[in-house]
This record gives structure tokens, sequence and C-alpha cells, in this order.
């Protein structure tokens, strides 16, 4: 696990991000290949896209209360729902 925020701005390589937001008591979940801009109020919209502006930051693909996160095939759905 790594903790590099700029690596977000770059959804060509950065494929999956996770936060852990205590103050608001959820996981994140994040996904890549974005071509979409983000709007303002997204966690990550104050990152510029990186060599490539064709893609922006990553984007929340799904939110979880800390005490409901699925169980491991609920995690894959995500990934199958690309």
């Amino acid at each position: 696990m790594r903790m590099d925020v700029e690596f977000a701005a770059d959804s060509l390589f950065c494929e999956w991000a996770y936060v852990i937001d205590l103050d608001k008591d959820v996981f994140e979940v994040y996904r890549g290949f974005n071509k979409r801009k983000l709007g303002k109020t997204h966690r990550f919209a104050f990152l510029e896209p990186k060599a490539r502006k064709e893609y922006h930051p990553v984007c929340l693909l799904k939110s979880y209360r800390l005490g409901r996160l699925p169980g491991q095939a609920g995690f894959l759905a995500l990934e199958r729902s690309k």
C-alpha cells in the first residue's frame, strides 16, 4: 500500500484507488480510466490531469460505511462492473 495522492491524477495508470476517511466513517473505491472532468465537489477534483490530458483523476465508484463493508464477492462485483 502506498500514499501517493498525485498518482490519483493519472487515471490512465492508476486503475484503482481506495480512501479510508475516518472523519466521515467511510471506505471509498475509486476507478481509473476516467475521461470525464470531475465536479468541484469530488475528492480529487483539485488535481490536474497528468501528461495525457484526456484522462482525468480517478472517479468515485462506490462508498461504504466502515461498519458495513461488503465481503469478497461484493468487491469482485465492482471489478466486473467496469
